[in-house]
């Protein structure tokens, strides 16, 4: 508060006294309205006083965030407007960025689960070829029996009794 704004109401608080001691209702009526005027004035003062406190202070973050969007490069296109307006619109595209990043996750997402799927399938079909191979692979599956009867000479083992069916049988749910 300034020493004038004291100062008159302290002259408020006198001619509430002088309003009091008024002999004639003409001079009553004449203080009465000048008492009120004077408090109208003051009120206006106190409330233009805090405005002003109010504006400083948004002065102070005003300038703080303008300092901010010029860290941020903004465009030259802003320079001059409120700074409120172009930090709404900086948040808004900043929140389009993010929107448009969520959406190509949930994508990438899609492809990754596709992909799990695909290489699931891969592996299991992985699996019964080298089930087939190891078969054939096994020394021991060659080995063979010879059996001699009166007219015949079998050879067996479990190569020839399979005869490439587990090889077929592997291929065949490869293609399914």
């Amino acid at each position: 508060m300034t020493d004038q704004l004291q100062t008159a109401k302290d002259w408020l608080g006198d001619l509430s006294k002088i309003v009091s001691q008024q002999k004639t209702k003409e001079d009553y009526d004449y203080a009465k309205k000048r008492t009120e005027a004077l408090g109208w004035l003051i009120n206006r003062v106190e409330e233009l006083e805090n405005r002003n406190k109010e504006l400083e202070y948004a002065s102070k973050y005003n300038g703080e965030l303008n300092e901010f969007l010029q860290k941020r490069k903004l465009p030259p296109s802003t320079l001059g407007r409120h700074v409120v307006d172009v930090v709404m619109e900086y948040v808004e595209e900043l929140e389009e960025e993010v929107n448009h990043w969520k959406s190509c996750t949930n994508s990438e997402q899609k492809i990754a689960a596709k992909a799990h799927k695909r290489v699931e399938r891969v592996e299991k079909e992985n699996r019964r070829l080298k089930q087939a191979l190891e078969f054939y692979a096994d020394e021991s599956n060659y080995e063979f029996e010879t059996i001699v009867s009166d007219c015949d000479i079998d050879v067996e083992s479990k190569i020839l009794n399979d005869g490439g069916e587990k090889a077929r049988k592997a291929l065949k749910e490869e293609s399914q």
